[in-house]
């Protein structure tokens, strides 16, 4: 078999095949990782006080001070559950 200047592949060095071999098994896992994690609840500010124990409040002066983020639009509040369990455990 021959091989144009000496590398297989059309001329493409071993090392960068590896490398690009190497950048899209890792993309490919990286898909697959996100389609077998379950999506996230999102609440709403007064189901996520009544998981936390604490006021509706207390939840939009986490979402103020970044303990929690907002996902909701203009002055709806929604938090995913899985960050107000993070911080909720962490806090405690």
């Amino acid at each position: 078999m021959r091989y144009e200047n000496n590398y297989p592949f059309g001329g493409l060095q071993t090392d960068l095949l590896k490398e690009v071999i190497r950048e899209v098994v890792r993309d490919e896992f990286k898909l697959i990782e996100h389609k077998l994690t379950p999506p996230s609840k999102q609440l709403t500010r007064l189901k996520a006080a009544k998981i936390a124990q604490v006021s509706p409040k207390t939840i939009s002066r986490w979402v103020d001070k970044g303990y929690v983020t907002n996902l909701g639009k203009g002055r709806k509040i929604l938090v995913e559950e899985s960050d107000l369990l993070n911080f909720n455990n962490h806090k405690n």
